[in-house]
């Protein structure tokens, strides 16, 4: 039911407001939560054993 109606919102919207469906990429909420992504990476990792040490790359 909660896709219904997302998928109804979204038809909605446009043809309310003459939008455009505009397709962000697979990858679009890791783009704008790096952090958040790099986090749940590292707790995964970790999770599975791993031992990680982040460091900044050039420097």
């Amino acid at each position: 039911m909660a896709i219904e109606h997302t998928i109804f919102n979204a038809i909605w919207h446009m043809l309310a407001y003459g939008e455009v469906f505009n397709e962000l990429g697979p990858d679009y909420y890791q783009q704008c939560n790096r952090s958040k992504a790099k986090s749940g990476a590292v707790k995964e990792l970790e999770r599975l054993g791993f031992d990680v040490h982040l460091g900044v790359v050039g420097a």
